[in-house]
């Protein structure tokens, strides 16, 4: 994960526990139960004192479940921040320390499980921490970090700039503009029926190009699932 920009909640979570050795939450899960069996009944000895001690297969198998405890509560707070960090992008204002990477986004997927695939910048991490009072998981994501240097986060920590989302999905893009559109350009008070978005979003994607697989083969404009998605996503509640 060393050259990689953008990390998911759940790699985030096990880098900052010290559980960099596992890829995914499962495999902890299995590393554990595998040691537990091992262990057995023989994880605690008598010194020579006559004082229970664990063995050290046993302190090492402590150490991993608390800090397993600890990444699931932290990857359930990036989830909670990057559905934060979502929102806030679709007004296009940066109100979040977590800045999104990038976002997978399949035809089958629903709009939680999309988030679910979000990476966010490593740096952005290294605030999210900070912020969290944590300044020593924050330089595990940027060495370099310091809360007082604002030269190389001031994008990050910006809530009122307006700032580009060219690099972004394509059809994240899509999603995007399709709120400024319908809710920032015209009468936000004015509830768009779902078929007025999307065909808008049909015809916005064969402007832009955009093409989806259908029965193996490339259609252009995006799916009726994609249409769905995008306009429950940017609807206002």
């Amino acid at each position: 994960m060393k050259w990689k920009k953008g990390l998911t909640p759940e790699e985030a979570a096990l880098i900052s526990t010290g559980l960099q050795r596992f890829k995914t939450f499962e495999e902890v899960k299995t590393w554990v139960s595998g040691q537990k069996s091992i262990i057995g009944d023989q994880g605690m000895f008598r010194n020579t004192d006559g004082f229970l001690e664990s063995t050290w297969l046993q302190m090492e198998l402590d150490s991993a479940e608390d800090a397993f405890y600890e990444a699931e509560e932290i990857k359930e707070g990036l989830n909670l921040e990057i559905r934060s960090a979502w929102t806030y992008m679709l007004y296009g204002t940066m109100g979040s320390s977590l800045f999104i990477h990038s976002v997978e986004w399949s035809d089958e997927q629903s709009d939680a499980e999309a988030l679910e695939t979000c990476t966010v910048l490593k740096e952005s991490l290294a605030w999210w921490f900070y912020e969290m009072g944590d300044i020593d998981k924050a330089k595990i994501f940027d060495q370099n970090f310091d809360p007082h240097n604002f030269s190389n986060t001031k994008s990050l920590k910006n809530p009122t700039n307006e700032f580009s989302y060219d690099n972004y999905p394509v059809k994240l893009q899509l999603a995007i503009s399709a709120y400024k559109y319908f809710w920032e350009e015209e009468n936000a008070g004015d509830q768009r029926a779902n078929s007025d978005v999307e065909t808008w979003l049909h015809e916005e994607a064969i402007r832009l190009e955009i093409k989806h697989v259908d029965d193996g083969k490339p259609m252009p404009s995006i799916s009726n699932k994609v249409k769905e998605v995008i306009t429950q996503i940017i609807k206002p509640d």
